[in-house]
């Protein structure tokens, strides 16, 4: 159940002055040891095992994984935000990548379409 406590239903901002000051102290790993990509909202994961697949490391992160990956609550807040910042310089970020699961609502709603692409193709 993805069911919260009134508290933790929305961040209070004053609230997270503390968490921020404490992942401030936390060290940066190496860029050898860092993120390539982190995923959030990632669905089935298939990004990410792609990416795994091509030697990248990374992290996915769902409220279906874990109900501690629910970054409206403090500790998915504090998970998210300690994998973005540790992500090397130049990494990647996918935020809620479009997914096979949902692709037809996709495309109605947003137009997108093979027929679409190829008669209105992006201008600069």
């Amino acid at each position: 159940s993805l069911a919260r406590a009134p508290f933790e239903t929305a961040m209070n901002p004053v609230k997270l002055l503390p968490i921020l000051a404490f992942i401030a102290q936390i060290p940066v790993p190496s860029q050898e040891y860092a993120n390539d990509f982190v995923e959030l909202c990632s669905g089935e994961g298939h990004l990410t095992r792609a990416l795994w697949a091509h030697g990248f490391h990374g992290k996915a992160f769902d409220v279906n994984y874990s109900k501690n990956h629910d970054f409206l609550r403090t500790v998915g807040f504090i998970a998210v935000l300690l994998a973005v910042r540790n992500t090397k310089k130049g990494g990647m970020l996918f935020v809620a990548p479009p997914c096979s699961t949902w692709v037809f609502i996709l495309w109605y709603a947003c137009q997108r379409g093979i027929y679409i692409v190829i008669e209105q193709p992006m201008t600069s």
